[in-house]
């Protein structure tokens, strides 16, 4: 969820970037970078994904996770303060989770989990959360987008990755 303190970094495609307040004052320069990270990555990822228009990303610090998605506010969060393949990966799996509320495969009613319209159970425990189906797919559906990325393109992402660094 966007926060009134976020501030808006910019757009990628039609979609909005914030960055958490804290990390915008706090690691301004890995905000910064992953704001760059973005804005060239999801051009090359756009393709393997059918996602709602109002997506908005928001960048920020992470406690126990490197990224989620609400279904609600329709955000993606990822962390600034990862490396370059976890960054990816975790946009690759956070898509995956969007895609998925959008075609309707999975859906929150009266805090149950559907999944392909079965009752499902976010788990009471970090495996039986981690082998939920839409996680399976998440995961699996991100390692396939990491692997369509060219060594090319991972070049470009690396000069992004290493300049924000410096």
């Amino acid at each position: 969820m966007l926060s009134k303190s976020d501030k808006v970094l910019g757009v990628v495609g039609s979609r909005e970037i914030y960055s958490s307040y804290y990390s915008y004052y706090k690691f301004p320069k890995s905000t910064e970078r992953s704001r760059k990270l973005l804005k060239a990555l999801m051009p090359m990822i756009t393709q393997y994904y059918d996602l709602p228009n109002k997506i908005k990303f928001r960048l920020g610090t992470h406690r126990v996770h490197f990224g989620s998605y609400s279904s609600i506010s329709r955000v993606v969060f990822v962390a600034v303060n990862i490396d370059l393949k976890k960054f990816v990966e975790t946009i690759c799996h956070e898509l995956t989770h969007a895609e998925q509320f959008h075609l309707g495969k999975i859906q929150v009613k009266k805090n149950n989990f559907f999944w392909m319209g079965s009752k499902g159970s976010k788990g009471t425990t970090y495996n039986s959360y981690y082998n939920s189906p839409w996680e399976v797919e998440a995961r699996s559906k991100a390692e396939e987008v990491l692997k369509s990325i060219t060594s090319e393109q991972w070049e470009e992402l690396a000069v992004i990755d290493i300049s924000g660094r410096l």
